[in-house]
């Protein structure tokens, strides 16, 4: 913040933004009110403030069942979950007998505490804050102790209801908890809503109904809920439920549409925002130095970073609870619009309600490539999308020192060279100046996010390569895949004959068969083969690899789906009990099967089978170094193991590993079948680190 003189006597401190909540703040002359005024202070020189104390927004009941209820205790600030527990206590709402210790399913700081605890036997209870209890990290605490008492019907009913407030895209939603998990097999049920909203919508979140849609700020609704709506126990509520939601007014609010951008000098230059609630907005905007840039993204000072070239306020008087779209016309308030500018607009009346933007005034359009040796620059005019020759582009990193700079030439080509490993760090800002007008670009942001695409492309062949293919793509247990492939090259003629190895694996990774393939005379590359699945084979996709015989370096490759065609009756889960499994613990899958009409797949029998592929190991804190070779191994088979699953249809399958398995680090991957009596196996993949 900053000291103003608001009078002749009086000194105000304006702050950015709000204390910390729950802190209590001293405030105390020093030596230098006498320098900066020529006066010694008398009296009271120091004063104790209290930053928002703690206080209790809300208290819900947010499910409940015969044994238990949930409450949601909502602050106005973090409250750590062990204090909450050390200062709340709980009693018979009737009885005042009191209830045992009740469980915190909030497991760090938050504004929002939930508790379990025993159901009464008056269905009544009374919960009881202490007056010392604070805020997280906080000092001030809620001064006067807190009861609430609530009465929780038993069955299936609702419990409370929960109103958020509008945004600026004039969306709403209300909240209706129940007291029982909702049946997510039904539709949404159909709510009325009095009056009429737009675009609105409903659907089913664990206990909870949510209907969104655009509500009118500060007004209120009625919405009746069908008495034909079913919890996961396929209880009803028995009658339709009616309830007032109101919704308040918007908070006085501004925000631009864009955190930043680029705008040319000479089109229109506007920087959209939009707004609710306000009648005055001020302005400030402050020309960033060009040898400041770095440390100004780091959100450094803007007083050290920037020279403040405007201060105004904009009378606006929009409309009551009605957002807006604002459009702020800077090339009535900047004499000299090129260069890098921050522009913050808040409510004059509120002042914490307020945005930023970062705005570039430049008609210099930034292109960066990074290779092995630096980045490839190239300039273009955003208003001819001519290259810009003379531009002089410097490579800046973290900490703001200059690593390379080079000068764009006719063709607006610069190249910044700089291998990398260098003292002052990577390259994080690329920046382009020419005759007062400024760009630049930060070559880690606005990139592509292709991770899942395989970016190296298809590798040349080191000798030959392989085209195969089958004649259709899904077939059932006991049908005969057949198989075609064309043999080239490098060169792409025709190789010459010689045996090929064609070998089959199933889903689960575990290798079948290896069937060898003898070309004949005159067959231009082409060869043929065929592979037949038991009726009992393993359903789901089978990988077909060709090989050279005895080797593992795949030439080709396909793959095709083997699905018995009959109605799925069964769903089968499996999970590892962990993510990871040491030397000294042994792995263990988790089987869970249930028919789809919810039995469970009970005494049916469970086979589990893996392989283990070895893996190299990635240090994040060494990322170019390398543990182990990343030369593809061979995967190990697992033995398989045997179990059933108990009356519940759920069972535990302790992994069975190969023999003189070597150290190393592999990755696991598991397949659990549950096969019923004359009918199909369904199975379910798995994996974990071992």
């Amino acid at each position: 913040g900053q000291w103003i003189w608001a009078a002749r006597d009086r000194i105000e401190y304006i702050l950015d933004k709000p204390f910390v909540s729950g802190r209590v703040l001293r405030l105390r002359a020093t030596q230098q009110v006498k320098e900066a005024t020529g006066r010694t202070v008398e009296g009271t020189s120091e004063f104790t403030l209290i930053a928002c104390p703690l206080r209790l927004v809300s208290s819900d009941v947010v499910a409940s069942d015969g044994s238990d209820i949930t409450v949601q205790a909502t602050f106005n600030q973090p409250v750590d979950p062990g204090e909450f527990l050390r200062h709340v206590s709980l009693c018979d709402g009737k009885t005042l007998a009191g209830l045992p210790e009740p469980q915190c399913l909030t497991k760090a700081p938050q504004k929002d505490m939930v508790i379990r605890f025993a159901r009464p036997e008056s269905n009544c209870f009374t919960m009881v804050l202490n007056a010392s209890l604070a805020g997280y990290e906080g000092d001030a605490g809620l001064g006067n102790s807190v009861a609430i008492t609530r009465e929780v019907a038993p069955g299936f009913v609702l419990l409370h209801t929960y109103v958020g407030a509008p945004d600026l895209d004039e969306g709403a939603s209300v909240r209706l908890f129940f007291s029982h998990e909702l049946g997510d097999q039904q539709q949404e049920p159909q709510l009325e809503v009095q009056p009429a909203v737009e675009d609105f919508h409903v659907h089913l979140s664990d206990n909870a109904l949510i209907a969104s849609g655009k509500f009118t700020a500060g007004k209120q609704y009625t919405i009746r809920v069908p008495g034909t709506l079913l919890s996961e126990e396929g209880k009803t509520l028995g009658e339709d439920v009616s309830i007032r939601a109101e919704f308040p007014d918007y908070t006085p609010a501004i925000a631009f549409e864009h955190s930043g951008g680029i705008l040319s000098p000479l089109g229109t230059l506007a920087v959209d925002a939009k707004g609710v609630n306000l009648e005055q907005v001020a302005v400030q905007v402050w020309r960033v130095h060009a040898n400041n840039l770095v440390p100004h993204l780091h959100q450094a000072d803007v007083d050290q970073t920037s020279q403040s070239v405007l201060e105004k306020t904009i009378p606006v008087k929009l409309p009551h609870n009605q957002p807006k779209k604002l459009v702020l016309g800077l090339e009535e308030l900047l004499s000299r619009p090129l260069g890098i500018y921050r522009v913050e607009a808040w409510s004059a009346d509120h002042r914490w309600t307020r945005d930023e933007t970062i705005i570039t005034i430049t008609d210099l359009a930034i292109t960066a490539k990074r290779h092995r040796d630096g980045y490839l620059v190239w300039v273009t005019s955003l208003r001819t999308a001519e290259p810009v020759p003379g531009v002089v582009v410097n490579g800046l990193t973290y900490n703001n020192q200059k690593v390379a700079t080079a000068k764009t030439d006719a063709n607006g080509i610069a190249e910044l060279q700089f291998a990398g490993r260098h003292r002052d760090g990577d390259i994080w800002v690329i920046m382009a100046a020419k005759d007062g007008d400024l760009s630049y670009l930060q070559p880690g942001d606005n990139q592509w996010v292709i991770d899942n695409v395989d970016q190296r492309g298809r590798p040349y062949a080191d000798h030959y390569e392989t085209m195969l293919y089958t004649d259709r793509g899904v077939y059932r247990p006991g049908e005969t895949v057949h198989l075609t492939g064309v043999i080239r090259d490098t060169t792409g003629a025709i190789a010459s004959h010689f045996p090929l190895s064609i070998k089959i694996y199933r889903p689960d990774g575990r290798r079948v068969s290896d069937l060898t393939v003898s070309r004949r005379e005159k067959d231009q590359g082409v060869f043929h083969t065929s592979f037949t699945p038991s009726a009992e084979a393993q359903t789901g996709p089978y990988q077909f690899c060709v090989t050279l015989p005895g080797s593992d370096d795949v030439l080709g490759s396909t793959s095709a789906l083997v699905e018995a065609f009959v109605p799925v009756r069964m769903e089968v889960t499996a999970a590892p009990s962990g993510e990871r499994f040491g030397p000294n613990t042994p792995p263990i899958v988790k089987i869970t099967g249930r028919y789809l009409w919810d039995q469970p797949a009970a005494d049916l029998p469970v086979k589990t089978e893996g392989t283990l592929w070895p893996t190299a190991f990635e240090s994040k804190a060494h990322p170019d170094f390398q543990f182990g070779s990343n030369r593809r191994q061979a995967p190990i088979l697992m033995p398989a193991a045997d179990g059933q699953l108990d009356g519940q249809g759920a069972c535990e399958v302790q992994v069975k590993l190969p023999e003189n398995l070597k150290a190393g680090l592999y990755a696991m991957r598991l397949s659990a079948t549950v096969t019923e009596p004359g009918g199909r196996s369904v199975s379910s993949n798995t994996s974990a680190t071992l």
